[in-house]
């Protein structure tokens, strides 16, 4: 099986795995906080020493300003959404989450033989948080079923971005 497909399916994994382990583990905080930490430094470290250098090299310096929206734009949603009641911040979440995941996966399939691994780490790294936190959101405020479905959202764009 080729390396992408197999950090693919990590990806996917990564995704449904965070709500199995919120069924099983009922402290969420603390099993947020080591998650968020896990993704923070795997993403960030492989984030700022490989991927950002390349991308600047390929793209230019315009691709700083890619990476800056890409932080920046996602706080401002959230920072619009908990200013309301609180009840459209999962639909918001998954409005921006789900473009991002296909847009990663597309990434991946694009990806040359350099940067594989280290792209498909850190997609597969974070996923795992992002599955945790969106089905912990979306339960909290429209129940189980409607957390299940933004998981499934996320799996297919996931699929449909590779």
């Amino acid at each position: 099986m080729p390396l992408i497909t197999i950090l693919l399916l990590i990806s996917v994994l990564g995704l449904i795995a965070g709500p199995l382990i919120l069924q099983i583990r009922t402290n969420l905080e603390r099993t947020g906080a080591v998650l968020d930490g896990f993704a923070l430094v795997s993403v960030g470290g492989l984030v700022i020493l490989h991927l950002l250098p390349e991308a600047i090299e390929h793209g230019g310096w315009i691709a700083l300003g890619f990476a800056l929206a890409g932080v920046m734009v996602p706080l401002w949603m959230d920072r619009g959404a908990i200013a309301g009641d609180g009840s459209v911040q999962p639909l918001i979440l998954l409005i921006g989450l789900a473009p991002h995941a296909a847009v990663e996966s597309a990434s991946l399939s694009l990806a040359h033989s350099g940067s594989v691994l280290a792209l498909g780490t850190s997609i597969a790294a974070h996923r795992l948080p992002v599955g945790l936190i969106l089905f912990s959101l979306v339960r909290q405020r429209h129940g189980s079923v409607r957390a299940w479905g933004a998981i499934l959202i996320m799996v297919l764009a996931t699929l449909g971005g590779f």
